[in-house]
């Protein structure tokens, strides 16, 4: 299953998540390890 969201508040709920860029996979794994990628710091806005 797939599931977007444009909604940081809702990745707390999420046990994985992946960071897509136009369809292409940036990064994946489990929310702790996301919070550590530059992309997903822009996301939330860390």
């Amino acid at each position: 299953m797939i599931l977007g969201t444009t909604q940081p508040e809702l990745l707390a709920h999420m046990p994985r998540v992946a960071v897509l860029d136009e369809g292409r996979l940036v990064a994946e794994g489990t929310l702790a390890e996301m919070r550590q990628t530059p992309e997903m710091r822009a996301l939330l806005g860390a």
